[in-house]
């Protein structure tokens, strides 16, 4: 009988210990790209897709429109080192196009191949819980990346007059010295009537500096300035006069400015000095650049080209093509929005030979990768649950290509116009987790980056599935059963023996009421 009731205890353990360890599964599947005619799948769970990385790649089309200075053609006497160095507009209404600064930027969209729904199964012992936070167009996230994340800042501004020319501007200092002298005295040897007149005429603009520029010229060109200051003389041109007069309006400016530096006669406060300068500056440059040097005003396009590659083979994307002469002519779709404005297009396709193609190359950075590592060593087996990637640190190169010198040459220029690292989705590993921690109750809460899918930050909850409220609960029970058990056998034992009892004396009974007839019949007490 104690065994029996020793089997019985342990049956009702097992029993327990099984509905406890029914654990909770969270299933991810993913859902079929396609299904047999009338047919359709039973997807009842929540969908969610993984990202695929899009590669957005921000370039800088600069257009340039040339104005040629109104006294350019005696830059060599009023600006000697300027004419030297070739920085000035030489050609008026001359346009040209150019690359200027580029940027690298990401974001995640739905990758269709990467479909997934989650599916919620368990008995109804398990506590089930699952969290997911998603982005509009249905990938998983959590606090978004900026794309834009190490995406470089673009600044483009429009120049009004070329850099650098200012400081080299000729000043007075020059006269008196002993070179200007021998200069002059050098050039002046011959007592020309027309080198007199020329210094003459200088010395009367209080700009005997350009006197010594004049001396520095050749002979035929110092014949072509006499003629000027001749023409000038007697009014028949008053060109070279009224570039005499830019001339000195630029140099009296700088000679401000110095001033200004020196503070020679001047009590302001730093701020308002430096308040002046700048107007000086901007002045003395406007000056230049519309009466010598030229002007050059500059619009910029900036079209934002969208790489969506699908494996690493996809290693290079041609987006444009640029003649500095002629334009640009797309070489990859664009947004309507991005489409060039008017003035950008070349009319002639670029097809001359000095057209430069914009590319994008990509290569996995040489670096060894953790997505390798876990490709190698992971398997995806059985069910699973949440699925996320570890993307693949992505080298981006942007590059124009020049074309090549000469039919026979086999190589092209290839100049870096920008590098960045950056992560991709479809080029690294995706992993899963498992549908179930063998607990009694499992809780995932997970967090993803939008553009790469990449976990965040992962938490999980997870209950055993034998707890010590479950060991004490199920000893309770036990040991309720087995008082109730040995109560009933008391009883039992009890209810025998008074049965036992009453049987006996029944009996004696009967042999009493039997003796007692005998006697009657035999006529003698009993």
């Amino acid at each position: 009988m104690r065994t029996s009731l020793l089997s019985q205890v342990v049956a009702l353990a097992m029993a327990g210990a099984s509905l406890v360890g029914c654990a909770g599964k969270i299933i991810v599947t993913p859902v079929p790209a396609s299904v047999a005619e009338g047919e359709r799948e039973n997807l009842d769970g929540v969908l969610y897709a993984l990202p695929r990385t899009v590669i957005k790649v921000t370039v800088s089309v600069e257009r340039t429109n040339s104005k040629i200075g109104t006294y350019a053609d005696y830059m060599d006497l009023f600006f000697p080192e300027v004419a030297k160095s070739g920085d000035y507009v030489k050609e008026d209404g001359k346009r040209s196009y150019s690359i200027g600064k580029s940027a690298f930027g990401t974001f995640g969209e739905p990758d269709l191949s990467k479909l997934y729904y989650v599916k919620l199964t368990g008995g109804w012992m398990t506590d089930r819980t699952a969290s997911l936070e998603y982005t509009e167009q249905g990938t998983v996230s959590g606090i978004q990346a900026s794309a834009d994340n190490n995406a470089a800042e673009l600044f483009f501004a429009a120049i009004g007059a070329l850099s650098g020319i200012v400081p080299r501007i000729p000043v007075s200092r020059n006269v008196g010295t002993p070179s200007f002298r021998d200069a002059v005295a050098a050039c002046l040897k011959s007592g020309a009537p027309a080198d007199s007149k020329v210094r003459a005429f200088f010395a009367a603009a209080r700009a005997e500096e350009l006197t010594f520029n004049y001396c520095r010229l050749g002979e035929t060109r110092r014949g072509q300035i006499a003629d000027a200051v001749q023409a000038a003389i007697d009014k028949t041109d008053p060109s070279l006069g009224r570039a005499l007069k830019a001339y000195t309006d630029i140099r009296d400016l700088l000679s401000k400015r110095r001033e200004l530096i020196t503070q020679t006669g001047v009590n302001s406060p730093l701020p308002s000095l430096d308040l002046m300068l700048k107007q000086i500056d901007v002045l003395a440059a406007q000056e230049m650049g519309t009466y010598f040097s030229g002007q050059q005003t500059r619009a910029t396009w900036t079209p934002i080209f969208e790489l969506r590659p699908i494996s690493i083979k996809d290693s290079l994307a041609e987006l444009l093509k640029i003649d500095e002469a002629e334009g640009v002519c797309l070489l990859m779709r664009l947004h309507a929005q991005d489409d060039p404005p008017p003035g950008f297009a070349s009319d002639k396709l670029c097809s001359s030979a000095s057209a430069r193609t914009l590319r994008v190359k990509l290569a996995l950075d040489s670096t060894p990768q953790i997505f390798q590592r876990v490709q190698a060593a992971f398997k995806d087996h059985g069910d699973r649950s949440f699925r996320y990637l570890i993307p693949a640190a992505t080298l981006v190169t942007l590059e124009s290509v020049g074309p090549k010198k000469s039919p026979q040459d086999t190589t092209v220029e290839i100049k870096k116009r920008a590098v960045a690292v950056i992560a991709v989705a479809q080029f690294g590993a995706e992993v899963s987790l498992p549908a179930s921690s063998g607990g009694r109750s499992l809780n995932y809460n997970l967090k993803f980056f939008e553009a790469t899918g990449a976990l965040k930050s992962f938490g999980l909850t997870s209950k055993a599935a034998m707890q010590a409220t479950n060991v004490n609960s199920m000893s309770t029970s036990t040991n309720a059963y087995l008082d109730a058990k040995l109560k009933q056998e008391q009883a039992a034992k009890a209810e025998a023996d008074t049965l036992n009892k009453l049987e006996r004396q029944r009996k004696i009974l009967e042999d009493e009421a039997k003796i007692r007839e005998l006697c009657a019949q035999l006529n003698i007490i009993c």
